[in-house]
């Protein structure tokens, strides 16, 4: 499942095979851009990523390793210290990355042509897990030496820290702001700023009331996820086979596993 990966074993077994996990999310990532380059209708000078929580995570690392970038969104993530004392997945990697640069050196990996836009809510306790604000704090700063960064190399306005008051740990990627920040970075052909400023919104949980989707405990609630804004382009959600990648005699397959991915780097040399 999608917390497979977060038990200390797995983490060890992974990073004593020299592998990661934040590695092979990350890994996994540019794999995505590899496809999305070779599409003939994606233009590979327009390609952005986006998350929130470990996608905010993985967005940052994408963002610091992958020059074909051109726009990244850094949802529920601080770049602060807080982070490395977070799960596996995401402290060790953090751990090791605080001991050869400093936060602003590692946003700055970005700079110039990756505009990146670091969401948060104030009141995101989940991830400033104090509870005190230092990781917004921290965050802001890093955010503003990294702006001077991007201004020495002729990129002024690509970096900007953004923060929804008293919000909480939320998708802000599917906030207005997130979309007015793709217009002006990557370009939205069907929308002028102002038709993005006068789209109609709609609360998280009201959505997912009216189609019967329950979140997880920890999420759903008003202060987190259900609490957030949304651009309302009437979308409504498919059904998880629709969704689904694997083909229904694949799943459960090594090949398509976590446990087979760990067996197969644990036998290459």
């Amino acid at each position: 499942g999608t917390r497979a990966h977060d038990p200390k074993a797995v983490h060890e077994r992974a990073w004593n095979a020299g592998r990661p996990i934040m590695g092979k999310l990350v890994f996994d990532t540019m794999r995505g851009i590899d496809f999305l380059s070779e599409r003939d209708d994606v233009d590979p000078a327009k390609i952005g990523v986006a998350g929130n929580s470990l996608g905010g995570a993985v967005a940052s690392w994408t963002a610091a390793l992958e020059p074909r970038l051109k726009l990244a969104i850094v949802s529920g993530w601080a770049y602060h210290n807080v982070t490395l004392r977070s799960k596996y997945c995401t402290k060790v990697p953090n751990q090791a990355m605080r001991e050869i640069c400093t936060w602003p050196e590692f946003l700055s990996l970005a700079a110039p042509n990756c505009a990146v836009m670091v969401m948060n809510g104030d009141a995101d306790w989940i991830i400033d897990s104090d509870d005190d604000g230092a990781a917004w704090r921290g965050t802001r700063s890093v955010v503003t030496e990294t702006a001077q960064i991007y201004q020495s190399q002729g990129a002024p306005g690509k970096v900007r820290a953004w923060f929804e008051a008293k919000g909480g740990h939320r998708p802000y990627m599917c906030h207005p702001d997130a979309l007015l920040w793709i217009h002006q970075h990557l370009g939205t052909p069907l929308l002028t700023a102002q038709q993005i400023r006068d789209l109609p919104t709609v609360n998280s949980g009201r959505w997912c009331d009216a189609h019967q989707i329950i979140l997880e405990r920890l999420y759903g609630t008003d202060l987190h996820q259900r609490g957030a804004t949304l651009v309302d382009f009437g979308l409504t959600p498919l059904d998880r086979n629709k969704l689904a990648c694997l083909k229904p005699d694949e799943r459960g397959r090594p090949a398509f596993t976590l446990e087979g991915w760990l067996e197969q780097i644990e036998r290459t040399d």
